[in-house]
């Protein structure tokens, strides 16, 4: 169901956290083109164009949680010795772009429990039949 490698999985936690290609490779210690390398795979495999798609996608997928984001947080964790940029606001343009990914993740799913519902409804019909 979820085609992510473990080592993907990695690359959405960090960039959920707002870490750049540098600090992901640093964090994961692996080098920067790898970090690229595995970030192009998560785009092309579900189709996304950017990082804002990955960590929605992680969201939808359940391998990222509010809670994850505290490991980051914790100073020891950084590469470069400071707290992740995660607690800063988003800027504007991002959370247009949030928001727009969000407003189509819930179409998708009302789409889905509709036609769940008609799925249903097809079969208590035919079943009185």
């Amino acid at each position: 169901m979820i085609n992510l490698t473990k080592e993907e999985r990695d690359v959405i936690y960090c960039i959920a956290c707002e870490l750049t290609d540098n600090e992901i490779a640093m964090r994961l210690h692996i080098a920067k083109d790898t970090v690229k390398s595995r970030l192009g795979n998560i785009y092309r495999k579900f189709n996304l164009r950017n990082r804002v798609g990955a960590v929605i996608l992680g969201y939808e997928l359940g391998i990222l949680k509010p809670s994850h984001a505290e490991q980051f947080r914790n100073a020891e964790d950084s590469p470069s010795g400071h707290t992740s940029r995660i607690c800063l606001p988003v800027r504007q343009q991002d959370m247009k772009e949030i928001e727009a990914l969000a407003d189509l993740l819930a179409r998708r799913m009302k789409k889905h429990l509709h036609t769940e519902a008609m799925s249903r409804q097809w079969e208590q019909t035919r079943s009185r039949s």
